[in-house]
């Protein structure tokens, strides 16, 4: 066992016993955060685990943050950014967290006894089995959150904000532990019911496109394993209404989805008049399922049959230099998707040209608020899907804009000639 997994499974000791509070500047935060990065990326080999311990953290912006196993015990989060932190197995016992944000933070596996969690947003956040005994949740945002197994025996969550306002409603603060175990039975049975919804795809055409899959049970070749997602397919509703956002003819357009898994969103795209489809998995498993998927796939509505499952890694896929609709559901980290947004602008500003990337569960949109070409969209609003109901409406489209600022030094004067002049360059 490597001395990482030791933390993790190590006894933290009582929830009172807190560290004296330190004083933490920004540049030392980001030293530690660096060298704990390294730490975790070598298995413990380099760098050194992050010792937060008692640090005061208050209002700190640690947005897409890898902090598994690091040591928060006590520390003061309060008011924190921690969107999309990746906290497992991490020590957050007796830490200040009120009206901290946690969407889309992973907290599987974190120690969170004792910790204060008053007014804090954990929705669409992963709390699989997260240690919450004696944590104070009341007010807290939990809806879309992922509960499954976390241990909540004498935690506080009274008036927490579970699933639904009418269940909220009948929430207070006399309300009896059994009444959140009925809430989250409920919550599984919806769950359940959705998932068989779900697979009326795989029921109609002979498929495998269902399931939730761990990349720690699949056979990857990647440097990048780490830094990727589960397979869980988007649903068929969710796909058309996110469809219904993009233009009416899509003839000129290549279709690629980035972590295509088994390949569903490729067959539900098929229905529509795409140039061409591609999708790229590291997976060589759900690679190989996704050609049988694509093979057997026969719909009357079937417009694009040019259906194409490449087995690479996402970072080294080389983007068409034809207009293109990239599709991504939170296949990445924060390392991944960067680098492949970097390729998607690098051929942009090669060959300038519309494009769209469709971003479902946009946990990192900010990565592609920053590209600098790219502007998001109106969307129409998402059905009600009670298996993700996600903080951000669900979706975010962006759409290329070649007057957006761009740096000068790469900018081509076709790709900025008429912003605001009289003969326009668009490109459609």
């Amino acid at each position: 066992m490597r001395d990482m997994d030791r933390v993790i499974d190590a006894p933290q000791g009582r929830a009172s016993d807190r560290p004296p509070v330190r004083e933490v500047p920004l540049g030392q935060l980001e030293e530690i955060l660096e060298a704990h990065r390294k730490w975790v990326k070598s298995k413990g080999r380099q760098g050194k685990r992050a010792d937060l311990g008692g640090a005061n953290l208050r209002g700190a912006d640690l947005r897409g943050a890898d902090c598994r196993a690091a040591n928060l015990h006590g520390a003061n989060l309060h008011g924190a950014d921690l969107r999309a932190v990746d906290f497992r197995g991490a020590n957050l016992r007796g830490a200040d967290l009120r009206e901290v944000f946690l969407s889309a933070a992973n907290l599987n596996g974190a120690d969170l006894r004792g910790a204060d969690l008053r007014g804090a947003d954990l929705f669409a956040a992963f709390v699989h089995g997260a240690e919450l005994r004696g944590a104070d949740l009341r007010g807290a945002n939990l809806r879309g959150a992922y509960l499954h197994g976390p241990n909540l025996r004498t935690a506080h969550v009274f008036v927490a904000n579970l699933i639904m306002r009418k269940v909220e409603r009948s929430l207070s603060e006399r309300s009896s532990p059994a009444t959140l175990n009925l809430i989250l039975i409920i919550k599984n049975l919806i769950y359940r019911w959705r998932q068989y919804l779900d697979r009326r795809l795989d029921r109609e055409f002979l498929l495998d496109t269902s399931g939730h899959m761990e990349l720690a049970d699949l056979d990857i070749d990647s440097d990048n394993k780490e830094f990727s997602s589960h397979y869980e397919p988007t649903p068929v509703r969710i796909l058309r209404s996110i469809f219904s956002n993009l233009p009416d003819d899509l003839s000129e357009f290549i279709f690629i989805d980035f972590g295509s898994g088994k390949g569903r969103t490729l067959l539900v795209s098929s229905d529509y008049n795409f140039k061409r489809i591609i999708g790229v998995e590291f997976s060589k498993e759900l690679h190989l399922i996704a050609q049988n998927n694509i093979r057997a796939y026969r719909s009357k509505k079937q417009r694009c049959f040019d259906i194409e499952s490449v087995c690479m890694d996402a970072t080294t896929f080389p983007i068409p230099t034809e207009k293109s609709i990239f599709y991504f559901f939170d296949p990445f980290s924060e390392e991944v998707m960067l680098q492949v947004l970097n390729n998607i602008k690098k051929s942009y500003l090669d060959n300038p040209r519309k494009i769209f990337i469709t971003y479902y569960v946009p946990r990192l949109s900010y990565l592609i608020d920053d590209l600098g070409f790219m502007q998001q969209v109106e969307t129409k609003p998402l059905p009600t899907d009670f298996l993700r109901s996600y903080r951000w409406g669900g979706v975010a489209i962006y759409e290329s804009h070649p007057c957006t600022a761009l740096d000068a030094s790469v900018v081509t004067i076709e790709a900025t000639r008429g912003c605001g002049s009289e003969n326009p360059v668009i490109i459609r």
